[in-house]
């Protein structure tokens, strides 16, 4: 015997005295008139299984009870992989409204989604049209707000086509301020980006 056939052959023919076959449990089946007739054949089935499985078939016909189990169905909490976990939340405010007291609430809400992820946030405040009196010296009524979010990190971004349009130079506005030249393009690209829209 070569030394390959010594590990996948044996001379050892009791190795192929398989037993395919024993007996049963002794007895039969309990099988009424009754049941013939009207039962499901599938009772019928499921007794023969029963006792094919070992049951002793005098066992058969007792009350039954099902027994469900959520066991198997039980697993931890899923916990986020080490990329979900670290995944920065991305928003991009749109402001192209001149409603001071509104602008006020929007930028409190900025402030809150800072709270509420504890800074984990990329946030840009793009202003156009009516809303760019938020970012002008001497016509933003929320100055103060502004600044103390630019200190957060909150990127405000004043439209150029705005600017043009109503004669306010870059210079008039509000210190941290950048500029961007279409403000609705701006936005729409955040949102091609990855960024969540939200408008106060």
């Amino acid at each position: 015997m070569t030394a390959f056939a010594s590990l996948v052959e044996t001379a050892d023919d009791s190795v192929y005295a398989l037993t395919s076959t024993t007996a049963g449990p002794t007895n039969a089946l309990p099988v009424t008139d009754e049941l013939l007739r009207h039962a499901p054949s599938g009772d019928l089935f499921g007794w023969t299984q029963n006792v094919g499985m070992g049951l002793q078939p005098e066992l058969l016909g007792r009350k039954e009870f099902l027994i469900l189990s959520t066991h198997g169905g039980l697993r931890a909490d899923d916990k986020p992989t080490p990329k979900e976990a670290t995944k920065m939340l991305k928003v991009v405010v749109h402001t192209n409204f001149s409603d001071a007291e509104r602008q006020k609430h929007g930028l409190k809400n900025v402030a809150n989604i800072l709270k509420e992820v504890k800074g984990e946030a990329e946030i840009v405040v793009v202003c156009h049209g009516a809303g760019i009196d938020l970012l002008v010296q001497e016509k933003s009524q929320n100055a103060e707000a502004v600044a103390q979010l630019v200190q957060a990190k909150v990127r405000f971004e004043a439209c150029e086509n705005t600017l043009k349009d109503k004669s306010i130079p870059k210079e008039k506005l509000l210190p941290g301020v950048t500029t961007t030249p279409s403000g609705a393009v701006e936005v729409v690209r955040k949102q091609q980006e990855g960024f969540g829209y939200f408008k106060p």
